[in-house]
């Protein structure tokens, strides 16, 4: 039975929200969402005004939540808006491939696992990393010094020589 269900069910048996939030162990403004009239409206505007507050929002969210992370929440320490927003208003370049990157433009850039997940790497925010959408492909679930090698190889292939 889904949570929604459960918190239906106890609320028509006459339980309080307090009562429900122990038996069931989630938040009251969980059961407000599915219980309180025009609730599931309320928080969706208020997603709406974050968003316009914050346009990377949705990104963060992505990074989060594309791998199911349950140690991170939205609300952690580690992802702070305003921290979040300090950062990005000091990022200026893409950390994998130097080019410009405008972050008052959510389409220039988005949010990169320098370590991958795939590889031992977090949701955190040390591990967070801002690149351009095209070099974020190009890396995919590789680490840095692999993604490294392959453009080295890339180059190679095509005659380039590769001097550090």
């Amino acid at each position: 039975m889904e949570l929604k269900e459960q918190i239906l069910n106890l609320r028509e048996e006459g339980k309080s929200y307090k009562q429900i939030e122990k038996e069931l162990g989630c938040s009251r403004s969980t059961i407000s969402y599915h219980c309180g009239l025009g609730q599931k409206e309320k928080a969706y505007q208020r997603v709406v005004k974050q968003r316009n507050l914050h346009p990377w929002l949705k990104k963060q969210e992505n990074f989060i939540d594309r791998y199911k992370d349950k140690n991170i929440t939205y609300n952690s320490k580690y992802f702070d808006r305003v921290k979040i927003q300090e950062y990005l208003d000091s990022v200026t370049k893409c950390y994998l491939s130097g080019r410009e990157i405008d972050t008052s433009d959510v389409t220039t850039y988005q949010f990169d696992h320098i370590v991958p997940v795939s590889k031992g790497g977090e949701s955190t925010f040390e591990n967070l990393g801002v690149t351009t959408p095209e070099a974020n492909y190009a890396k995919g679930n590789l680490s840095v010094e692999e993604f490294i090698e392959l453009c080295k190889d890339v180059l190679h292939n095509f005659g380039y020589k590769v001097i550090k």
